[in-house]
């Protein structure tokens, strides 16, 4: 749950990768 949440709740994660 904490994984996909952070994904969907933080879109700026993706940027970072």
């Amino acid at each position: 749950r904490s994984r996909p949440a952070l994904f969907i709740v933080s879109p700026s994660t993706v940027h970072r990768l």
